[in-house]
């Protein structure tokens, strides 16, 4: 005890000479990854990060791989303790451990398998110890053990003995350099070791070698820094000289990618400084290590400290632009207001307010803790400052603060906030409405309640105009004129009725002195020429539309500061002259953690916000926040065949998967990957596809594994990419492999079925096709019979039709033969009518009775009766129609036999009519005997043999 008061008074004197600019005030963040979740030894001595981010552990149980999701260890072949770890360009992993060191190195399917290098070590050297030291350059890979070191180049073992013990080894500018006893150096040059500088201040081991910007130093265990200078280590002094000399041991030691310098020193736990060697930063067990010995410590690519502890490992966010504040330490209270003033940094919290000195920097061993002031136990509300005064809202009233005092307002009704109204009066929100504060003879005290507004006032601001608004978070929006001669607070409320989204999560807020107002969603502002709300576009540009805003501050340089749904961030605004720039920044390491519907923000200067958070506070640098790398990087930790956990494929520093074939019953896999980031809010989300199943991207999840059962045979691409909070995508990473069919969908199968298959096929259209032609003919043979039946019932059918018209032609000729010879029957009939006249009107005319001109009548009359004149005629007609039935028979006659008479030509359509000798006598106006005779004479002018009928001669014609 007596020499912890001694330690922390030497480090408070300190703090006068100290001139460094340290860190701001705050816890960095630290995650903490006990044994029980790497499962693996307590000790980690040395610690290497490899190209893609992963995280190698020399741990007691082997080398102890991380990749940000899983953990894994790998022992070495004697299974003792790793001490060292060294990652070369070629990826190889080269480790060191008691009388064992090789390297380890990634199978063909990516897992690791470790080579061991001890076979090439000479027999009398095999004796050799622990392997503490690992160093790589052009000229090969060293190894330090205590009796030797070994020089590895290709495959030739080099091995250096010296005339001390070896006790440490390390690199500067690619030159090795070896401390031998306490006080000689060494270094290597030209192939081999040589003497470099006797030492005699060096009393104590060499820890580490560090590069910041151009200098180099190297650390001891106890006994001081040493700087390289004019070719020679000389002591460096440092303001904590009498520490390094004394009471900091230094185990460990990283030089950091902006210059700063980290020790591990225990029973200290972590030393930052910068590269001045003033310290900034100090981080133990109070501050989140798990605890004070740290054995080894590496930088990562983001400026972030791993710490390999005596039982654990962590992970410092050395270079996190937010920190955290716990004023009530253990407590851990949530914050709810926060205000520098006169000095003095103030926090109120549920527990109480609390105070300390204000300071940018202050020094990491002073202390500076937080106190509470008294009477302000339990809850506190809103901090404000009005008139150079500081003023506290509090559950049991208002207080007024004077440094670490706190002085009551008398009514002791809750109390949420001060607005002023004027220099000597100010409107205090509270549980039951607006009551009046003022200040008599220089004192500030509790003047009335103002009534008219009984509502709960929490949120209360004053516009440039003297407008006062008061917002309900679940009644709605009231504009408050205050009367305070009357004691009164007339006001006028709004509701949705009047342009707000509803009546529920209604604020206001003061930006730019002028009144801004959100609801259940959306941006507005007060139009009073309508009397009600409209949206601000200018702002809700910058938001999701139906986005509910939660809070909003001005800073002092016209930046607004929000919290929005599950957005914290700031639109930055550039004023250009006459143009004005917006950019929106957001803070995902702030979602979600301020307090629900009490959302804080307090903007102090460009490096200093605070944020009132569900434990204690938060302090973001943004101007620290815009240096942070947002990249981010994916990879597949592992595939294995499930559900046996059988591991086919695992990540490693090399991309040497280039596909793997798998059997037929391996389609149920499990894909397991990670991003290697590793702050304590990660916030990152995986998307993955199965190119060969998935059609589309699977939806964004925070899940790190995925399991495919039942694939089919084939070739298949498992893609998988990361996003951060910034919405930052990785690149895609991909595992190709393939499904082997079963032995019956082989490829010497198939071409075995396929043949066969081409045989038979190739037989069955031989067989078809003989067949095929056998039908045919056989269809061909029953398709002619059937044509020749089919062609001898058409003929048949013709020559029924042919008959069928013939007789129907007969018919026709018979009928009009009739019609004919009724037609020749009338003329005969006619004409023995006309001679019978005739022969009457000659007796008439012989007739001596009658006169002269009567007789003359007669003759006239029986002239126009001549038979000759009325037979041509009625004969030309007669021919007409018997040509056009018999076919031109006339005509052909008269063609063919020119001869004869007209009376031949009557007697042969007689005859061809079929018209018998005494039918035809009475039309030729002849006799029976008459008409024999014409027949005699017109065979003869036919010349007729005797033999031949006439009838038949005149149907054939």
């Amino acid at each position: 005890m007596k020499q912890n008061f001694s330690l922390c008074l030497i480090f408070n004197l300190l703090f006068v000479f100290v001139n460094a600019q340290n860190t701001n005030i705050g816890i960095l963040p630290v995650r903490n990854y006990e044994k029980g979740e790497y499962k693996s030894g307590t000790q980690n001595w040395d610690i290497e990060q490899d190209k893609n981010g992963v995280v190698y552990f020399a741990n007691n149980s082997g080398l102890l791989q991380f990749d940000g999701t899983y953990w894994a260890v790998f022992p070495i072949s004697n299974k003792t303790n790793v001490r060292s770890v060294c990652i070369a360009e070629d990826g190889k992993i080269y480790v060191g451990a008691q009388g064992e060191f090789g390297y380890f190195y990634p199978r063909k399917n990516g897992t690791l398998e470790y080579h061991s290098l001890t076979y090439l070590v000479p027999e009398k050297h095999k004796g050799f110890t622990d392997i503490w030291d690992i160093e790589i350059t052009e000229d090969g890979v060293f190894f330090k053990a205590g009796e030797a070191i070994f020089k590895l180049f290709g495959n030739i073992l080099d091995t250096y003995v010296f005339d001390d013990n070896i006790i440490f080894l390390g690199k500067k500018d690619e030159k090795i350099f070896v401390q031998v006893g306490n006080e000689s150096i060494w270094h290597y040059h030209n192939g081999d070791f040589q003497f470099f500088q006797q030492i005699e201040a060096l009393k104590s081991p060499i820890t580490s070698i560090l590069q910041s910007g151009d200098n180099a130093y190297f650390t001891t265990l106890n006994h001081g820094i040493f700087h390289f200078n004019n070719n020679k280590w000389v002591r460096y002094k440092t303001s904590f000289d009498p520490f390094f000399f004394d009471s900091f041991v230094q185990y460990s030691a990283c030089t950091l990618p902006n210059g700063k310098i980290a020790i591990g020193s225990p029973p200290n736990g972590l030393l930052i400084f910068d590269s001045e060697w003033n310290l900034e930063y100090k981080s133990d067990k109070q501050k989140g290590l798990q605890n004070n010995t740290v054995l080894s410590l590496e930088s990562d690519k983001h400026g972030n400290l791993w710490l390999g502890l005596d039982n654990g490992i962590d992970y410092l966010e050395a270079n996190s632009p937010i920190t955290k504040i716990f004023p009530d330490k253990d407590f851990e209270g949530t914050g709810y207001t926060a205000q520098i003033h006169n000095n003095h940094l103030y926090l109120g919290t549920n527990n109480g307010l609390y105070f300390k000195k204000w300071a940018k920097h202050e020094n990491p061993i002073d202390n500076n803790d937080f106190q509470l002031i008294s009477s302000t136990e339990g809850q506190t509300w809103g901090l404000h400052a009005v008139n150079n005064k500081l003023f506290l809202g509090h559950h049991l009233g208002g207080f007024l603060i004077e440094e670490n005092r706190a002085r009551p307002l008398e009514n002791g009704i809750g109390t949420w906030i001060f607005t002023p109204l004027n220099d000597s009066q100010i409107l205090i929100g509270q549980y039951n409405g607006i009551s009046l504060l003022e200040k008599n003879n220089g004192e500030w005290r509790y003047s009335q309640k103002l009534t008219g507004l009984e509502e709960s006032s929490r949120i209360l601001i004053r516009e440039k105009n003297n407008t006062f608004w008061m917002a309900h978070p679940y009644r709605g929006i009231f504009k408050v004129s205050p009367n305070i001669k009357n004691g009164k607070a007339i006001f006028q409320f709004y509701d949705s009725q009047k342009g707000l989204p509803s009546n529920q999560f209604n604020h206001v807020f003061n930006i730019r002195n002028k009144a801004i107002f959100t609801g259940e969603y959306g941006i507005f502002e007060f139009d009073r020429d309508k009397d009600e709300f409209k949206p601000n576009k200018p702002l809700a540009a910058y938001f999701k539309e139906n986005t509910r805003i939660k809070t909003l501050r001005e800073d002092d340089f016209g930046n607004i500061w929000f919290a929005a749904d599950d957005e914290v961030g700031v639109l930055k605004i550039d004023d250009k002259g006459l143009e004005r720039s917006i950019e929106k920044m957001v803070f995902p390491e702030l979602s979600q953690k301020l307090v629900e519907n009490f959302e804080y923000i307090y903007p102090f200067d460009k490096e200093h916000v605070f944020f009132a958070a569900e434990k204690g506070f938060l302090l973001l640098n943004p101007e620290k926040y815009a240096e942070i790398d947002t990249s981010i990087q994916v990879i597949i930790s592992e595939v294995l065949l499930f559900p046996f956990d059988s591991l086919i494929y695992a990540n490693s520093n090399l991309n040497t998967q280039r596909g793997l074939q798998l059997e037929k019953t391996a389609n149920n896999l499990l894909f397991k990957f990670s991003s290697p980031i590793f702050k304590t809010e990660k916030r990152v989300l995986y998307q993955t596809k199965l190119e060969g199943l998935d059609q589309n991207w699977l939806p964004w999840t925070n899940k790190t594994e995925r399991e495919i059962n039942n694939l089919s045979p084939g070739d298949f691409v498992f893609k998988v990419r990361a996003k951060n909070g910034f919405n930052v995508k990785s690149e895609i990473k991909t595992f190709n492999f393939s499904i082997a069919p079963p032995w019956y969908a082989t490829r010497a199968v198939k071409m075995l079925l396929g043949f066969s298959f081409l045989g038979v096929l190739f037989s069955l259209l031989y067989f078809q096709k003989n067949r095929f032609e056998n039908q045919k003919a056989a269809l061909e043979f029953v398709h002619q019979k059937k044509e020749a039946e089919h062609n001898q019932v058409v003929l048949a059918t013709k020559e029924k039709i042919n008959k069928l018209e013939t007789q129907n032609l007969e018919a026709k000729i018979k009928h009009n033969n009739k019609e004919l010879a009724l037609a020749t029957m009338h003329l005969v009939q006619k004409n023995k009518m006309i001679l019978r006249i005739q022969r009457e009107l000659k007796k008439i005319i012989h007739n001596s009775n009658l006169n002269t001109a009567t007789k003359s009548e007669l003759r006239k009359l029986n002239n126009l009766l001549t038979q000759d004149q009325i037979l041509d005629e009625e004969w030309n007609q007669f021919e007409i129609h018997f040509d056009q039935v018999h076919s031109n028979f006339l005509q052909k006659l008269r063609d063919k036999y020119p001869q004869l008479s007209s009376n031949d030509f009557r007697l042969c359509a007689y005859l061809r009519m079929n018209l018998a000798t005494k039918e035809i006598a009475p039309l030729l106006n002849i006799s029976v005997r008459g008409v024999e005779a014409s027949r005699y004479r017109l065979r003869k002018k036919l010349n007729l043999p005797n033999d031949q009928n006439l009838n038949d001669f005149m149907m054939n014609i």
